[in-house]
Protein backbone atom coordinates (compact mmCIF):
# COMPACT_ATOMS: atom_id res chain seq x y z
CA UNK A 1 0.00 0.00 0.00
CA UNK A 2 1.38 3.49 -1.13
CA UNK A 3 2.30 5.96 1.86
CA UNK A 4 0.39 8.86 2.49
CA UNK A 5 2.13 12.40 3.16
CA UNK A 6 0.12 14.81 5.52
CA UNK A 7 0.18 17.90 4.06
CA UNK A 8 -0.62 20.27 6.94
CA UNK A 9 -2.75 19.50 10.26
CA UNK A 10 -4.51 21.16 12.91
CA UNK A 11 -4.02 20.20 16.87
CA UNK A 12 -6.71 20.97 19.13
CA UNK A 13 -5.86 21.50 22.51
CA UNK A 14 -5.27 21.62 25.46
CA UNK A 15 -8.41 21.98 27.20
CA UNK A 16 -9.62 23.62 29.87
CA UNK A 17 -10.91 22.06 32.73
CA UNK A 18 -14.57 21.88 31.60
CA UNK A 19 -13.47 20.69 28.26
CA UNK A 20 -13.26 23.44 26.49
CA UNK A 21 -10.80 24.27 23.26
CA UNK A 22 -8.70 26.67 24.35
CA UNK A 23 -6.11 26.98 21.08
CA UNK A 24 -5.44 25.12 17.61
CA UNK A 25 -2.30 25.12 16.01
CA UNK A 26 -1.40 24.75 12.21
CA UNK A 27 1.45 22.76 10.56
CA UNK A 28 2.42 21.99 7.37
CA UNK A 29 0.27 23.89 4.59
CA UNK A 30 -1.80 25.42 7.47
CA UNK A 31 0.79 26.96 9.47
CA UNK A 32 0.22 30.12 10.73
CA UNK A 33 -3.92 29.08 11.02
CA UNK A 34 -3.71 29.35 14.76
CA UNK A 35 -6.26 30.59 17.16
CA UNK A 36 -6.88 31.03 20.97
CA UNK A 37 -10.01 31.14 23.09
CA UNK A 38 -10.58 32.56 26.26
CA UNK A 39 -13.75 31.63 28.06
CA UNK A 40 -14.76 33.54 31.91
CA UNK A 41 -15.85 31.74 34.79
CA UNK A 42 -19.71 31.40 33.49
CA UNK A 43 -18.50 29.81 30.37
CA UNK A 44 -18.60 32.62 28.08
CA UNK A 45 -16.61 33.39 25.46
CA UNK A 46 -14.38 36.82 26.39
CA UNK A 47 -11.63 36.55 23.73
CA UNK A 48 -10.61 35.03 20.21
CA UNK A 49 -6.56 36.97 20.84
CA UNK A 50 -7.69 39.01 18.16
CA UNK A 51 -11.28 39.88 19.36
CA UNK A 52 -12.67 40.76 22.56
CA UNK A 53 -16.06 40.32 24.35
CA UNK A 54 -18.27 41.86 27.15
CA UNK A 55 -21.21 40.78 28.76
CA UNK A 56 -23.06 42.56 31.34
CA UNK A 57 -24.86 40.83 34.63
CA UNK A 58 -28.08 39.61 32.76
CA UNK A 59 -25.08 37.75 30.52
CA UNK A 60 -26.09 39.92 27.44
CA UNK A 61 -23.36 40.67 24.70
CA UNK A 62 -22.50 44.44 25.53
CA UNK A 63 -19.38 45.05 23.68
CA UNK A 64 -19.04 42.54 20.68
CA UNK A 65 -15.02 43.47 19.60
CA UNK A 66 -15.89 47.15 19.90
CA UNK A 67 -19.42 47.36 19.12
CA UNK A 68 -21.35 48.34 21.68
CA UNK A 69 -25.12 46.89 22.27
CA UNK A 70 -27.39 48.26 24.56
CA UNK A 71 -30.36 46.11 25.88
CA UNK A 72 -33.39 47.28 27.78
CA UNK A 73 -34.65 45.78 30.97
CA UNK A 74 -36.25 43.57 29.69
CA UNK A 75 -33.09 42.18 27.66
CA UNK A 76 -34.10 42.94 24.48
CA UNK A 77 -31.24 44.20 22.03
CA UNK A 78 -32.27 48.27 21.70
CA UNK A 79 -29.33 49.30 19.56
CA UNK A 80 -25.88 48.82 17.99
CA UNK A 81 -22.82 51.14 16.88
CA UNK A 82 -19.28 50.45 16.04
CA UNK A 83 -18.23 54.05 17.84
CA UNK A 84 -20.42 55.02 20.88
CA UNK A 85 -19.08 54.26 23.86
CA UNK A 86 -22.55 54.32 26.13
CA UNK A 87 -25.88 55.33 25.87
CA UNK A 88 -29.68 53.99 26.77
CA UNK A 89 -32.04 53.01 24.71
CA UNK A 90 -33.70 56.15 24.33
CA UNK A 91 -30.42 57.81 22.87
CA UNK A 92 -29.07 55.85 19.77
CA UNK A 93 -26.27 57.47 18.34
CA UNK A 94 -26.35 58.36 14.38
CA UNK A 95 -24.71 55.29 13.12
CA UNK A 96 -26.96 52.93 14.99
CA UNK A 97 -28.97 49.94 13.94
CA UNK A 98 -31.54 49.68 16.20
CA UNK A 99 -34.32 47.56 16.77
CA UNK A 100 -38.42 47.15 17.19
CA UNK A 101 -40.51 45.05 19.09
CA UNK A 102 -44.30 43.58 19.25
CA UNK A 103 -45.95 43.72 23.34
CA UNK A 104 -45.12 39.63 23.09
CA UNK A 105 -41.20 40.26 22.95
CA UNK A 106 -40.84 39.30 19.11
CA UNK A 107 -38.48 41.32 17.10
CA UNK A 108 -40.87 42.90 14.22
CA UNK A 109 -38.07 45.65 12.85
CA UNK A 110 -34.58 46.24 12.26
CA UNK A 111 -33.11 49.27 10.49
CA UNK A 112 -30.03 50.56 9.35
CA UNK A 113 -28.48 54.17 9.71
CA UNK A 114 -29.32 54.80 6.50
CA UNK A 115 -32.91 54.59 6.99
CA UNK A 116 -33.77 50.97 5.35
CA UNK A 117 -35.69 48.87 7.58
CA UNK A 118 -36.27 45.02 7.53
CA UNK A 119 -39.94 43.87 9.22
CA UNK A 120 -41.22 41.01 10.48
CA UNK A 121 -44.93 40.02 10.85
CA UNK A 122 -45.99 36.79 13.62
CA UNK A 123 -49.26 35.21 13.69
CA UNK A 124 -50.94 35.04 17.31
CA UNK A 125 -48.92 32.03 17.92
CA UNK A 126 -45.79 33.82 17.71
CA UNK A 127 -44.77 31.93 14.34
CA UNK A 128 -42.79 34.40 11.94
CA UNK A 129 -45.66 35.01 8.98
CA UNK A 130 -43.70 37.60 6.76
CA UNK A 131 -40.58 39.28 6.62
CA UNK A 132 -39.95 42.22 4.39
CA UNK A 133 -36.29 42.71 3.87
CA UNK A 134 -33.87 45.20 2.18
CA UNK A 135 -32.50 44.16 -0.87
CA UNK A 136 -30.42 44.34 -4.25
CA UNK A 137 -31.15 40.29 -5.15
CA UNK A 138 -32.95 40.41 -8.79
CA UNK A 139 -33.64 44.23 -8.30
CA UNK A 140 -33.44 45.14 -12.45
CA UNK A 141 -33.95 48.52 -11.50
CA UNK A 142 -31.15 50.97 -12.82
CA UNK A 143 -30.38 52.18 -9.50
CA UNK A 144 -26.52 51.44 -8.28
CA UNK A 145 -23.51 53.75 -9.35
CA UNK A 146 -20.51 52.96 -10.66
CA UNK A 147 -18.28 55.69 -10.68
CA UNK A 148 -14.89 55.92 -12.62
CA UNK A 149 -11.83 57.99 -13.23
CA UNK A 150 -12.68 61.59 -14.54
CA UNK A 151 -12.64 62.14 -18.21
CA UNK A 152 -13.24 64.91 -20.70
CA UNK A 153 -15.34 63.71 -23.26
CA UNK A 154 -16.40 66.87 -24.60
CA UNK A 155 -14.43 70.06 -25.29
CA UNK A 156 -15.91 73.01 -27.31
CA UNK A 157 -12.92 74.40 -27.71
CA UNK A 158 -10.65 71.48 -29.15
CA UNK A 159 -13.46 69.86 -31.32
CA UNK A 160 -13.65 67.10 -28.49
CA UNK A 161 -16.31 64.85 -28.42
CA UNK A 162 -19.45 63.81 -30.35
CA UNK A 163 -22.34 66.27 -30.97
CA UNK A 164 -25.00 66.09 -33.27
CA UNK A 165 -23.43 63.50 -35.20
CA UNK A 166 -20.09 65.60 -34.98
CA UNK A 167 -17.32 66.58 -33.78
CA UNK A 168 -18.40 69.06 -31.09
CA UNK A 169 -18.21 73.08 -31.63
CA UNK A 170 -19.20 76.11 -29.80
CA UNK A 171 -23.49 75.99 -28.48
CA UNK A 172 -25.34 78.44 -30.53
CA UNK A 173 -27.93 80.09 -28.66
CA UNK A 174 -31.03 78.24 -28.28
CA UNK A 175 -29.91 75.09 -30.63
CA UNK A 176 -29.90 72.25 -28.65
CA UNK A 177 -27.28 69.61 -29.55
CA UNK A 178 -27.07 65.35 -28.15
CA UNK A 179 -24.03 64.82 -26.23
CA UNK A 180 -22.49 60.73 -27.16
CA UNK A 181 -21.76 59.52 -23.97
CA UNK A 182 -22.49 55.97 -24.09
CA UNK A 183 -19.41 53.81 -25.08
CA UNK A 184 -16.58 56.82 -23.98
CA UNK A 185 -14.95 58.11 -20.98
CA UNK A 186 -15.79 54.90 -19.10
CA UNK A 187 -19.07 54.48 -19.85
CA UNK A 188 -20.06 50.83 -21.08
CA UNK A 189 -21.58 51.20 -24.41
CA UNK A 190 -24.70 49.08 -23.59
CA UNK A 191 -26.76 48.56 -19.82
CA UNK A 192 -26.28 52.39 -18.77
CA UNK A 193 -29.37 54.13 -17.99
CA UNK A 194 -27.49 57.48 -16.29
CA UNK A 195 -24.19 59.30 -16.07
CA UNK A 196 -22.82 61.83 -13.58
CA UNK A 197 -21.17 64.73 -15.22
CA UNK A 198 -18.93 67.59 -14.78
CA UNK A 199 -20.54 70.62 -17.18
CA UNK A 200 -18.18 73.53 -17.31
CA UNK A 201 -19.74 76.58 -19.42
CA UNK A 202 -17.21 80.06 -20.38
CA UNK A 203 -16.82 81.96 -23.04
CA UNK A 204 -20.43 83.20 -22.98
CA UNK A 205 -21.58 86.10 -24.74
CA UNK A 206 -24.50 87.06 -22.43
CA UNK A 207 -26.37 86.46 -19.56
CA UNK A 208 -28.45 82.85 -19.30
CA UNK A 209 -28.87 79.32 -18.80
CA UNK A 210 -27.69 76.50 -20.11
CA UNK A 211 -29.54 73.21 -19.40
CA UNK A 212 -29.32 69.50 -19.33
CA UNK A 213 -32.08 67.33 -20.36
CA UNK A 214 -34.20 69.97 -20.66
CA UNK A 215 -37.93 68.77 -20.06
CA UNK A 216 -40.34 71.68 -19.91
CA UNK A 217 -39.58 74.08 -16.86
CA UNK A 218 -37.15 71.88 -15.08
CA UNK A 219 -34.03 70.16 -16.05
CA UNK A 220 -31.57 67.62 -15.04
CA UNK A 221 -28.72 70.36 -14.38
CA UNK A 222 -29.63 74.49 -14.81
CA UNK A 223 -26.35 76.25 -15.46
CA UNK A 224 -26.75 79.90 -14.70
CA UNK A 225 -24.72 81.99 -17.28
CA UNK A 226 -22.71 85.46 -16.45
CA UNK A 227 -21.24 87.23 -19.48
CA UNK A 228 -17.88 86.77 -18.89
CA UNK A 229 -17.73 83.88 -16.21
CA UNK A 230 -16.84 80.52 -16.08
CA UNK A 231 -19.72 78.62 -14.30
CA UNK A 232 -19.56 74.70 -13.78
CA UNK A 233 -22.04 72.37 -12.43
CA UNK A 234 -22.04 68.42 -11.66
CA UNK A 235 -25.16 66.70 -12.95
CA UNK A 236 -26.83 63.25 -12.95
CA UNK A 237 -28.22 63.02 -16.22
CA UNK A 238 -30.42 60.16 -17.70
CA UNK A 239 -29.44 58.65 -21.26
CA UNK A 240 -31.61 58.99 -23.90
CA UNK A 241 -32.26 55.21 -25.82
CA UNK A 242 -29.48 55.82 -28.04
CA UNK A 243 -26.84 56.55 -25.32
CA UNK A 244 -26.68 60.34 -25.55
CA UNK A 245 -27.67 63.41 -23.53
CA UNK A 246 -28.93 67.28 -24.64
CA UNK A 247 -27.80 70.56 -24.07
CA UNK A 248 -29.18 74.01 -24.71
CA UNK A 249 -28.36 77.19 -23.79
CA UNK A 250 -30.05 80.33 -24.51
CA UNK A 251 -26.89 82.29 -25.57
CA UNK A 252 -23.52 81.27 -27.62
CA UNK A 253 -20.88 79.39 -25.19
CA UNK A 254 -18.02 76.98 -24.85
CA UNK A 255 -18.83 73.88 -22.88
CA UNK A 256 -16.31 71.08 -22.23
CA UNK A 257 -18.00 67.57 -19.90
CA UNK A 258 -16.35 65.31 -17.72
CA UNK A 259 -17.65 61.46 -16.89
CA UNK A 260 -17.67 61.05 -13.55
CA UNK A 261 -19.42 58.16 -13.31
CA UNK A 262 -22.44 56.06 -14.03
CA UNK A 263 -25.65 53.77 -13.07
CA UNK A 264 -26.95 50.83 -13.81
CA UNK A 265 -28.84 47.25 -12.92
CA UNK A 266 -27.01 45.12 -10.06
CA UNK A 267 -24.67 42.99 -11.50
CA UNK A 268 -22.39 40.01 -10.16
CA UNK A 269 -19.48 40.61 -12.47
CA UNK A 270 -19.51 44.58 -12.05
CA UNK A 271 -19.39 46.09 -8.43
CA UNK A 272 -21.67 49.01 -7.83
CA UNK A 273 -23.01 51.53 -5.13
CA UNK A 274 -25.76 52.26 -3.38
CA UNK A 275 -26.38 55.21 -1.25
CA UNK A 276 -25.83 55.92 2.68
CA UNK A 277 -27.03 59.33 4.15
CA UNK A 278 -25.72 61.22 6.61
CA UNK A 279 -26.02 64.24 9.01
CA UNK A 280 -24.34 67.05 7.28
CA UNK A 281 -20.70 67.27 9.29
CA UNK A 282 -17.84 69.12 8.80
CA UNK A 283 -14.78 67.37 8.08
CA UNK A 284 -12.24 70.22 6.70
CA UNK A 285 -12.83 73.98 7.10
CA UNK A 286 -9.98 76.67 6.84
CA UNK A 287 -11.43 79.20 9.53
CA UNK A 288 -11.54 76.96 12.12
CA UNK A 289 -8.47 74.29 11.74
CA UNK A 290 -10.79 71.56 11.31
CA UNK A 291 -9.69 68.29 9.91
CA UNK A 292 -6.82 66.84 8.51
CA UNK A 293 -5.01 68.55 5.33
CA UNK A 294 -2.09 66.31 3.67
CA UNK A 295 -1.50 65.42 7.54
CA UNK A 296 -1.86 68.20 9.07
CA UNK A 297 -4.93 70.84 10.91
CA UNK A 298 -6.54 72.67 8.02
CA UNK A 299 -5.63 76.23 7.22
CA UNK A 300 -6.05 78.14 3.50
CA UNK A 301 -5.28 75.97 1.13
CA UNK A 302 -1.96 76.91 -1.13
CA UNK A 303 -1.73 76.72 -4.96
CA UNK A 304 -1.76 72.89 -5.52
CA UNK A 305 -3.44 69.58 -4.77
CA UNK A 306 -4.28 69.17 -1.04
CA UNK A 307 -5.36 65.21 0.56
CA UNK A 308 -8.19 65.79 2.64
CA UNK A 309 -8.79 62.85 5.27
CA UNK A 310 -12.00 61.70 4.87
CA UNK A 311 -12.66 57.83 5.91
CA UNK A 312 -12.81 57.65 9.34
CA UNK A 313 -14.89 61.28 9.71
CA UNK A 314 -18.11 62.48 9.82
CA UNK A 315 -19.55 59.45 9.98
CA UNK A 316 -17.85 57.81 7.03
CA UNK A 317 -16.83 54.40 7.98
CA UNK A 318 -13.12 53.75 8.43
CA UNK A 319 -13.24 50.59 5.16
CA UNK A 320 -15.36 49.81 2.81
CA UNK A 321 -16.27 53.12 0.96
CA UNK A 322 -15.78 53.95 -2.72
CA UNK A 323 -17.02 57.64 -2.98
CA UNK A 324 -18.61 59.82 -0.85
CA UNK A 325 -20.60 62.93 -1.20
CA UNK A 326 -19.83 66.22 0.04
CA UNK A 327 -20.71 69.99 0.28
CA UNK A 328 -17.52 72.10 -0.61
CA UNK A 329 -17.68 76.08 0.16
CA UNK A 330 -14.68 77.62 -1.50
CA UNK A 331 -13.57 81.37 -1.18
CA UNK A 332 -10.44 83.92 -1.82
CA UNK A 333 -11.56 87.44 -2.37
CA UNK A 334 -9.46 87.61 -5.71
CA UNK A 335 -10.66 84.88 -7.47
CA UNK A 336 -9.75 81.57 -8.44
CA UNK A 337 -11.09 77.85 -8.72
CA UNK A 338 -11.14 74.65 -7.21
CA UNK A 339 -10.67 71.18 -9.21
CA UNK A 340 -12.47 68.19 -7.53
CA UNK A 341 -10.26 64.78 -7.39
CA UNK A 342 -8.56 66.26 -10.76
CA UNK A 343 -7.36 63.69 -13.54
CA UNK A 344 -5.23 65.30 -16.09
CA UNK A 345 -7.86 68.03 -17.81
CA UNK A 346 -10.77 66.59 -16.44
CA UNK A 347 -12.60 66.38 -12.36
CA UNK A 348 -15.40 64.79 -10.60
CA UNK A 349 -16.54 68.72 -10.60
CA UNK A 350 -15.17 72.18 -10.51
CA UNK A 351 -15.52 75.34 -8.67
CA UNK A 352 -14.74 79.29 -9.93
CA UNK A 353 -15.53 82.55 -8.99
CA UNK A 354 -14.51 85.78 -9.98
CA UNK A 355 -12.58 88.69 -8.06
CA UNK A 356 -14.86 90.26 -5.57
CA UNK A 357 -17.06 88.08 -5.74
CA UNK A 358 -18.60 85.46 -2.52
CA UNK A 359 -16.94 82.60 -3.90
CA UNK A 360 -18.55 79.47 -4.66
CA UNK A 361 -20.37 76.42 -3.82
CA UNK A 362 -21.21 72.80 -4.82
CA UNK A 363 -22.24 69.64 -4.07
CA UNK A 364 -19.78 66.52 -5.42
CA UNK A 365 -19.51 62.74 -5.32
CA UNK A 366 -15.56 62.03 -5.40
CA UNK A 367 -13.95 58.60 -5.02
CA UNK A 368 -11.56 57.78 -1.83
CA UNK A 369 -8.12 57.67 -2.97
CA UNK A 370 -6.19 54.80 -1.33
CA UNK A 371 -5.38 56.29 1.42
CA UNK A 372 -9.12 57.10 2.80
CA UNK A 373 -8.23 60.95 1.35
CA UNK A 374 -10.11 63.07 -0.79
CA UNK A 375 -7.94 65.52 -3.44
CA UNK A 376 -8.62 69.18 -3.98
CA UNK A 377 -6.18 71.18 -6.38
CA UNK A 378 -7.02 75.12 -5.83
CA UNK A 379 -5.73 77.98 -7.58
CA UNK A 380 -4.68 80.62 -5.29
CA UNK A 381 -4.48 80.93 -1.70
CA UNK A 382 -8.51 79.12 -0.75
CA UNK A 383 -10.29 78.80 2.43
CA UNK A 384 -12.13 76.03 1.92
CA UNK A 385 -15.20 74.15 4.25
CA UNK A 386 -16.15 70.93 2.89
CA UNK A 387 -19.31 68.65 4.59
CA UNK A 388 -19.98 65.11 4.20
CA UNK A 389 -23.70 64.30 3.70
CA UNK A 390 -23.36 60.54 2.51
CA UNK A 391 -21.33 57.86 1.25
CA UNK A 392 -21.66 55.08 -1.25
CA UNK A 393 -20.54 51.04 -0.47
CA UNK A 394 -21.28 47.85 -2.35
CA UNK A 395 -24.73 46.81 -0.64
CA UNK A 396 -24.29 43.81 1.91
CA UNK A 397 -27.25 41.70 3.36
CA UNK A 398 -30.01 44.08 4.95
CA UNK A 399 -27.82 46.89 4.60
CA UNK A 400 -28.23 47.90 1.17
CA UNK A 401 -28.31 51.38 1.84
CA UNK A 402 -30.63 53.31 -1.37
CA UNK A 403 -30.88 53.11 -4.52
CA UNK A 404 -31.70 56.04 -7.17
CA UNK A 405 -34.21 55.61 -9.41
CA UNK A 406 -34.19 58.36 -11.40
CA UNK A 407 -37.49 60.56 -12.84
CA UNK A 408 -38.01 59.82 -16.68
CA UNK A 409 -38.24 63.53 -17.20
CA UNK A 410 -37.28 66.22 -14.29
CA UNK A 411 -40.01 67.77 -12.69
CA UNK A 412 -40.39 71.36 -11.23
CA UNK A 413 -41.11 70.77 -7.63
CA UNK A 414 -40.98 74.66 -6.57
CA UNK A 415 -41.16 77.97 -8.07
CA UNK A 416 -41.24 80.62 -6.01
CA UNK A 417 -41.96 83.40 -9.30
CA UNK A 418 -44.81 81.51 -9.93
CA UNK A 419 -46.06 80.21 -6.43
CA UNK A 420 -45.13 76.31 -7.58
CA UNK A 421 -45.37 73.77 -4.73
CA UNK A 422 -46.12 73.87 -0.97
CA UNK A 423 -44.03 75.61 1.61
CA UNK A 424 -44.64 75.48 5.04
CA UNK A 425 -48.45 74.18 3.76
CA UNK A 426 -48.92 77.07 1.78
CA UNK A 427 -48.15 78.04 -1.58
CA UNK A 428 -44.11 78.71 -2.17
CA UNK A 429 -43.20 82.23 -2.19
CA UNK A 430 -40.29 84.31 -2.32
CA UNK A 431 -37.72 83.36 0.33
CA UNK A 432 -36.92 86.14 3.16
CA UNK A 433 -33.66 86.42 4.64
CA UNK A 434 -33.13 84.11 7.30
CA UNK A 435 -36.76 82.29 7.24
CA UNK A 436 -36.40 79.02 6.54
CA UNK A 437 -39.35 76.90 5.04
CA UNK A 438 -40.54 73.40 5.00
CA UNK A 439 -40.74 72.21 1.23
CA UNK A 440 -43.86 69.30 1.04
CA UNK A 441 -42.33 66.28 -1.25
CA UNK A 442 -44.67 63.52 -0.40
CA UNK A 443 -47.88 63.72 -2.76
CA UNK A 444 -46.26 66.34 -4.92
CA UNK A 445 -45.63 65.95 -8.65
CA UNK A 446 -46.43 61.85 -7.74
CA UNK A 447 -44.14 61.40 -5.20
CA UNK A 448 -44.77 58.58 -2.90
CA UNK A 449 -44.46 58.20 0.42
CA UNK A 450 -41.57 55.72 0.12
CA UNK A 451 -39.11 57.75 -0.93
CA UNK A 452 -36.36 58.29 1.32
CA UNK A 453 -34.23 61.25 0.09
CA UNK A 454 -34.11 63.19 -3.23
CA UNK A 455 -31.75 64.43 -5.90
CA UNK A 456 -32.60 68.45 -6.88
CA UNK A 457 -31.34 70.47 -8.57
CA UNK A 458 -31.80 74.12 -6.61
CA UNK A 459 -31.48 77.29 -8.25
CA UNK A 460 -31.36 80.95 -6.94
CA UNK A 461 -33.04 83.48 -9.13
CA UNK A 462 -32.18 86.85 -8.74
CA UNK A 463 -31.07 87.29 -5.04
CA UNK A 464 -31.52 90.86 -3.63
CA UNK A 465 -27.57 90.73 -2.05
CA UNK A 466 -24.57 88.56 -1.41
CA UNK A 467 -25.75 85.24 0.54
CA UNK A 468 -25.83 81.57 0.78
CA UNK A 469 -29.22 79.32 0.26
CA UNK A 470 -29.17 76.63 2.64
CA UNK A 471 -31.13 72.99 1.96
CA UNK A 472 -31.37 69.84 4.79
CA UNK A 473 -33.51 67.56 6.15
CA UNK A 474 -34.36 69.72 9.15
CA UNK A 475 -33.23 73.58 10.01
CA UNK A 476 -30.60 72.06 11.40
CA UNK A 477 -28.99 70.38 8.51
CA UNK A 478 -28.79 73.18 6.00
CA UNK A 479 -25.48 72.67 5.27
CA UNK A 480 -26.22 69.64 3.40
CA UNK A 481 -26.03 71.59 -0.30
CA UNK A 482 -25.43 75.39 -0.19
CA UNK A 483 -25.62 77.57 -2.78
CA UNK A 484 -23.71 80.63 -3.17
CA UNK A 485 -24.85 83.98 -4.64
CA UNK A 486 -23.62 87.32 -5.42
CA UNK A 487 -26.73 90.60 -6.16
CA UNK A 488 -29.06 89.68 -8.76
CA UNK A 489 -27.04 86.77 -9.87
CA UNK A 490 -28.38 83.21 -10.61
CA UNK A 491 -26.72 80.37 -9.15
CA UNK A 492 -27.75 76.43 -8.86
CA UNK A 493 -26.12 73.55 -7.37
CA UNK A 494 -27.66 69.57 -7.77
CA UNK A 495 -27.72 67.50 -3.93
CA UNK A 496 -28.67 64.76 -2.39
CA UNK A 497 -31.41 65.38 0.32
CA UNK A 498 -32.98 62.88 2.71
CA UNK A 499 -36.40 63.52 3.75
CA UNK A 500 -38.52 63.73 7.20
CA UNK A 501 -40.75 61.00 8.04
CA UNK A 502 -43.53 63.39 6.58
CA UNK A 503 -42.03 63.01 3.34
CA UNK A 504 -40.58 66.86 3.46
CA UNK A 505 -36.98 68.93 3.52
CA UNK A 506 -35.71 72.74 4.41
CA UNK A 507 -34.76 75.47 2.70
CA UNK A 508 -33.82 78.70 3.89
CA UNK A 509 -31.65 81.66 2.84
CA UNK A 510 -29.78 84.73 4.18
CA UNK A 511 -30.79 86.49 1.60
CA UNK A 512 -33.79 87.64 0.14
CA UNK A 513 -34.19 85.54 -2.94
CA UNK A 514 -36.20 83.64 -5.52
CA UNK A 515 -35.52 79.72 -6.18
CA UNK A 516 -36.30 76.88 -8.34
CA UNK A 517 -36.52 73.16 -7.45
CA UNK A 518 -36.24 70.40 -9.85
CA UNK A 519 -36.33 67.12 -8.84
CA UNK A 520 -33.83 65.00 -10.61
CA UNK A 521 -34.62 61.36 -9.38
CA UNK A 522 -35.53 59.61 -5.68
CA UNK A 523 -33.93 57.29 -3.59
CA UNK A 524 -35.48 54.18 -2.37
CA UNK A 525 -34.48 51.27 -0.19
CA UNK A 526 -35.43 48.04 -2.45
CA UNK A 527 -37.30 45.08 -0.72
CA UNK A 528 -38.40 41.68 -1.19
CA UNK A 529 -41.03 39.94 0.79
CA UNK A 530 -41.33 36.24 2.30
CA UNK A 531 -43.85 34.58 3.62
CA UNK A 532 -44.42 31.37 5.74
CA UNK A 533 -47.88 29.16 6.42
CA UNK A 534 -47.75 26.74 8.76
CA UNK A 535 -50.15 23.65 10.03
CA UNK A 536 -52.03 23.06 13.03
CA UNK A 537 -49.15 21.08 14.43
CA UNK A 538 -47.10 24.54 14.20
CA UNK A 539 -44.58 23.15 11.61
CA UNK A 540 -44.11 25.29 8.73
CA UNK A 541 -45.60 23.88 5.33
CA UNK A 542 -45.01 26.57 3.31
CA UNK A 543 -42.30 29.47 2.30
CA UNK A 544 -42.78 32.04 -0.55
CA UNK A 545 -41.38 34.52 -2.18
CA UNK A 546 -43.68 37.56 -3.61
CA UNK A 547 -43.27 39.23 -6.83
CA UNK A 548 -42.04 42.37 -7.35
CA UNK A 549 -44.96 43.64 -7.92
CA UNK A 550 -46.81 41.71 -4.91
CA UNK A 551 -49.49 39.94 -6.62
CA UNK A 552 -48.43 36.49 -6.46
CA UNK A 553 -45.56 34.26 -5.68
CA UNK A 554 -42.09 34.77 -7.66
CA UNK A 555 -40.64 31.30 -5.87
CA UNK A 556 -42.68 28.92 -3.25
CA UNK A 557 -41.28 25.72 -1.55
CA UNK A 558 -43.81 23.57 -0.05
CA UNK A 559 -42.78 21.16 3.30
CA UNK A 560 -44.68 17.76 3.67
CA UNK A 561 -44.25 16.69 7.44
CA UNK A 562 -45.43 13.25 9.22
CA UNK A 563 -45.90 12.68 13.10
CA UNK A 564 -46.47 8.82 12.88
CA UNK A 565 -43.09 7.62 14.97
CA UNK A 566 -43.25 10.13 17.57
CA UNK A 567 -41.33 12.99 16.72
CA UNK A 568 -41.77 15.10 13.39
CA UNK A 569 -40.26 13.67 10.54
CA UNK A 570 -40.18 15.84 7.13
CA UNK A 571 -41.22 13.19 4.38
CA UNK A 572 -41.31 15.76 1.29
CA UNK A 573 -39.92 18.78 0.13
CA UNK A 574 -40.76 20.58 -3.43
CA UNK A 575 -41.21 24.07 -5.44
Amino acid sequence: MASSTVLGSLSYGPRDLKGQVTSVTGTGVVAGQNQSWVYDDRDRLTSTGTEGFGFDAATNLVDADGVLQVFDPAQRLCWTSATAEGGDCGTPPADATTYGYDARGNRTSMTHPSGTTATYGFDAENRMTSAVLPTTWQDDTARQYVPVPATRIVDTTTGTGTCNGAPCGRLAADEPVTVKVAGVGGVPASGVTAVVVSIIASGTTGDGWLEVNPAGDAAAGTLPLNAGQTTAQTVTAKLAGNGTITLASGVAVDVSVDVVGYFRAPSPWVPALNYWPLTPTVTAESASGTGVCDGSPCGTLPTGETDIATAGHGGIPTTGVNAVTVSILAQNANGGHVRVAPNATASAGLLAWETGSVGAAGVFTVPLNPDGTITLETAGSTNIRVAVTGYWKIPTGTDTGLGLDLLDAPTRLVDTTTSTGICDDDPCDTLQANTPVEVAVTGQGGMSGEIMAVMVSVTAIDPTGTGVLGVGTTEADLGGGIVVFDPAQHASTTMIIPLTDTGTFTIGSWTQTDVAVDVIGVFKAPTRTWRYEYDTTGMRTAKQLDNTSGTGAEWRNEHTWTASGGLPLLLAEHQ
